[in-house]
């Protein structure tokens, strides 16, 4: 099968991008909304990354992007939420974590010390995490969600 960038079959960056938003609970189809952009980049160089905090400022948004060593990666290096702040920017590792089944899929912070979520409105909100002992199962439900979801769009996408 031909490597088509524009499908999420041909593309795991778009159906990671595609995941992320639909697991987080963006609207469907959108991968950004006034205050949070979802977004992936091959080999993050400084420049890249001067960018893309240049653009957060810009833009007035917090940015999650996937980071890829190469276009030929299958699975990201990194997942960071740029977080915008009065005083510029701040780049957050970052990991998919779902609290309980019945709670939304959320974001937390790589010292775990922060959950972002995802709010009605569109926007992030911060809030302290809960304990530690749960920490690393939320974050094992929400990687495992978030894989089902990328290997369902990309399963969807070839038919």
């Amino acid at each position: 099968m031909k490597n088509d960038n524009s499908r999420a079959d041909g593309c795991p960056r778009e159906a990671l991008t595609r995941a992320l938003a639909t697991t987080l609970g963006m609207p469907e189809g959108q991968t950004n909304t006034t205050e949070v952009k979802i977004d992936s980049f091959n080999n993050p160089t400084d420049r890249r990354l001067i960018a893309l905090a240049k653009r957060s400022v810009a833009e007035r948004a917090h940015t999650l992007v996937s980071f890829w060593t190469s276009s030929k990666s299958s699975e990201p290096s990194a997942l960071v939420m740029i977080r915008r702040h009065l005083r510029g920017v701040e780049f957050v590792p970052v990991y998919v974590a779902r609290p309980r089944s019945d709670r939304a899929m959320v974001l937390v912070s790589g010292d775990r010390q922060t959950l972002f979520s995802l709010t009605g409105a569109g926007a992030i909100s911060e809030s302290s995490c809960f304990p530690c002992a749960r920490i690393d199962q939320a974050i094992t439900r929400g990687q495992a969600e978030l894989a089902v979801a990328v290997t369902d769009l990309r399963s969807t996408a070839a038919n």
